[in-house]
């Protein structure tokens, strides 16, 4: 095992064992929103930290998830299935987003996802009946958990993303990813499809953002 295998091992313990971390102010609650945040920046590093995209729209998917599973749910479908809706609707964007703005370089691809992220706030401001304005959408939840219910289930989900993404980052993914993001060029030459793989990483990562996100 090594070293940083350790150190994640390490902490995912700590953190089970302690919500509190020791530090002043930390509660079981900041820490379930910290942990769901941290599952939507492992999509980011993803797409800008091991691919090397800029890509400035993240917030939109979490958006999409949230306001397709809550739409549903209000209008009656059952949550779990309303959920699973809204994510794969988020995930859905993700792809189209992805094989219209990813050929972009740099800075354009940073505005065009930008842009993207306020089309989407624009669509949800410009229909209030629908997904509540600017305050969202307020409704009853299907089942309620308590603080450390919540901090439980946040554990979970930052540690089965952090898992995830490890097996994903392995081999031969890893290293196509570090070639591309150092230079194209020479991975294309060496056989590597990049816009493919390009598309298919801002995906998963617009998953993990939807997944924190809405959760």
């Amino acid at each position: 095992m090594t070293m940083e295998r350790l150190l994640l091992a390490a902490a995912a313990v700590f953190t089970v064992v302690s919500p509190y971390l020791g530090i002043p102010g930390w509660t079981p609650s900041l820490a379930t929103v910290a942990f769901f945040t941290a599952v939507s920046l492992i999509g980011l590093n993803l797409i800008f930290g091991y691919c090397g995209m800029l890509a400035l729209g993240q917030a939109a998917f979490s958006a999409l998830s949230g306001y397709g599973a809550g739409i549903l749910f209000g209008i009656g479908v059952p949550s779990l299935i309303a959920a699973l809706a809204g994510f794969l609707l988020a995930v859905g964007a993700a792809r189209l987003v992805a094989e219209i703005f990813i050929r972009l370089p740099g800075i354009y691809l940073a505005v065009g996802t930008l842009g993207f992220a306020y089309v989407v706030e624009g669509l949800a401001r410009a229909f209030p009946s629908v997904t509540g304005g600017a305050s969202g959408l307020s409704l009853t939840p299907p089942f309620a958990l308590n603080e450390s219910g919540g901090y439980v289930l946040a554990v979970v989900v930052l540690t089965t993303g952090t898992a995830s993404v490890a097996v994903l980052m392995r081999g031969r993914t890893a290293r196509m990813l570090k070639l591309v993001h150092r230079d194209e060029l020479a991975a294309a030459v060496a056989g590597i499809d990049v816009v493919k793989l390009k598309i298919r990483i801002f995906t998963i990562g617009a998953a993990y953002s939807a997944a924190g996100g809405r959760t």
